[in-house]
């Protein structure tokens, strides 16, 4: 487990079999704004290529983006949007990690 700047550890040359990223409440609207680059194109890109073959990253969020869905759809081979819940015994499930494979 490595708790640094993202950005820098994911440029860093090395590849891992799982990035999970719990960084701003969602794609869209962010908290703070220099979170943005994480979820832009070149970000997804400089994700997956952190990654090694079928590894993953997961992005949670505060609630369902079907257009940060699309945007991941264009860089990784394989995207899906799990929903989750806030806690083990809420009833509804409201947020959402977005998995995508290398």
């Amino acid at each position: 487990v490595l708790k640094k700047d993202v950005f820098k550890i994911m440029q860093s040359g090395g590849r891992y079999d799982a990035i999970l990223l719990d960084v701003d409440n969602s794609p869209d609207p962010l908290v703070q704004k220099g979170n943005g680059r994480l979820y832009q194109r070149r970000g997804l890109e400089i994700a997956r290529a952190a990654l090694r073959p079928n590894g993953r990253v997961v992005y949670w969020s505060a609630h369902e983006d079907s257009g940060f869905v699309r945007l991941l759809r264009k860089v990784f081979s394989r995207v899906e949007a799990i929903p989750a819940k806030a806690y083990p015994k809420a009833k509804r499930f409201t947020h959402t990690l977005f998995v995508a494979e290398r």
